[in-house]
């Protein structure tokens, strides 16, 4: 039950892979138990959705008996097919990461990070550990279609300013990865981000190439046609051909509402 709680709502999918190595049956049967004890509760979204499951009131008194915090109810659609984008990218991570040599060694949630007082808050801050080197951080940012462009770009801008307040400490890149729900908005938002210049490595794919493995060759980024796969990502924060962040727009010179930028509106 915390691990569903740590998750804020799951899909059956997400709890079997985590907890039950892939078994559905195995799930829906913990399931099941649990919302007999009134423990759970079951969202039903559409009848070609799989079930989503929280920890009901009644789960989170018992959790707080445990000195557990648990979140509030999701109550709006889009806020919830948002959350599940996030915990699909990060079961993702979790089930597949040892294939290529990896482990997740830390997750935090947008729902998290905000009770710290972050002034920037991504979806999740996370760090993978590459054959038991020290772990490495990365940041996430999904898309479920709910956001728009300028969004985007403004949050884009948020991240090369905090980069550049630190670029004299940091002798590698950041990594933000950006996972969109179909192709069109991946290519939409890499098209924003190529139009910007940033220290920042900006990598995008869509949600259907991410569950196709992690070993594979899904990630794209601004102004490169070439592919690359998780791992090699991470060979490209210390490679110096990338331009330093530019001192126009991350120094607070740039004009974002007086500058032009295409969002290659249909």
């Amino acid at each position: 039950m915390q691990g569903l709680d740590k998750l804020r709502s799951a899909t059956t999918s997400h709890l079997a892979e985590l907890y039950f190595k892939g078994s559905r049956s195995a799930a829906n049967k913990r399931l099941r138990k649990l919302l007999d004890l009134d423990l759970v509760h079951v969202t039903i979204r559409r009848l070609d959705a799989e079930n989503v499951y929280a920890v009901s009131p009644k789960g989170r008194r018992e959790l707080s008996n445990d000195g557990q915090e648990s979140p509030r109810r999701i109550r709006r659609p889009t806020q919830l097919e948002h959350v599940l984008l996030i915990n699909t990218v990060r079961v993702t991570l979790a089930t597949g990461l040892e294939d290529i040599g990896g482990e997740l060694a830390g997750w935090q949630s947008d729902w998290e990070l905000r009770n710290f007082g972050r002034s920037l808050v991504p979806d999740a801050v996370f760090s993978i550990r590459w054959d038991e080197a020290p772990a490495v951080e990365y940041t996430l940012e999904v898309d479920n279609e709910t956001r728009s462009p300028q969004a985007f770009l403004q949050k884009i801008l948020r991240y090369a300013r905090a980069d550049y307040s630190g670029l004299s400490r940091k002798h590698a890149k950041e990594v933000t990865l950006v996972v969109a729900r179909h192709e069109h908005w991946a290519d939409r938002y890499r098209g924003i981000a190529g139009q910007l210049s940033s220290n920042r490595i900006l990598a995008f794919t869509t949600v259907e190439k991410l569950l196709t493995g992690l070993s594979h060759e899904v990630w794209t980024l601004t102004g490169n046609p070439d592919s690359y796969s998780l791992r090699a990502l991470e060979t490209l924060r210390y490679r110096k051909d990338t331009p330093a962040a530019q001192r126009d727009f991350v120094s607070g010179d740039y004009d974002h509402e007086h500058t032009r930028i295409s969002y290659d509106h249909d």
